[in-house]
């Protein structure tokens, strides 16, 4: 498994370099929900600001920026990523469940990855690019082994909340 850092949470700014025209439409339209157009409840434009910004940077780091051959950070993967967290986000409001950000960081093969943790539960997940519709889960519980699974968006979602909902 890949080292992943997590990034500092940033000012919400557009970048002017480095990411692709799909990727900011996505993000500005989940922007645009969380300000009151599609938001359920008035904190989502708190909660998700700052994880969706962080997200969007990503798209600043250009080849090799690991200095081992990183690819840069895809367009599909930063969709996907920002559509995932939107989707527990959302779902957790829904369901009652705590919200967590969670940690947001790059990966060599220019996907991104989000990790959660709950309690005695942690799950990191990988949306890479070209993969829309699926996103690579390594979870555990303390004690357990870890299970890698690669699982589509609406179970990824449910097991981000398995992961938050442990206290």
């Amino acid at each position: 498994m890949s080292c992943i850092l997590p990034l500092a949470p940033m000012p919400v700014t557009w970048p002017s370099r480095g990411v692709g025209s799909d990727s900011m439409i996505v993000i500005r339209q989940e922007f645009a929900d969380v300000r009151g157009e599609r938001a359920i409840d008035s904190g989502s434009a708190t909660r998700l600001a700052g994880p969706l910004n962080e997200i969007l940077h990503l798209q600043e780091l250009g080849p090799n920026w690991n200095l081992d051959g990183a690819r840069p950070i895809a367009s599909s993967a930063v969709t996907s990523a920002a559509n995932l967290l939107r989707s527990v986000e959302e779902s957790a409001f829904q369901q009652g469940v705590a919200w967590e950000a969670p940690e947001i960081g790059p990966v060599p093969d220019g996907g991104v990855a989000l990790t959660w943790e709950g309690g005695t539960r942690e799950t990191l997940m990988i949306c890479h690019p070209g993969e829309p519709n699926a996103v690579e889960c390594i979870h555990r519980e303390a004690g357990g082994l870890s299970v890698c699974q690669v699982l589509p968006m609406p179970e990824g979602v449910r097991l981000a909340l398995w992961t938050l909902d442990n206290d």
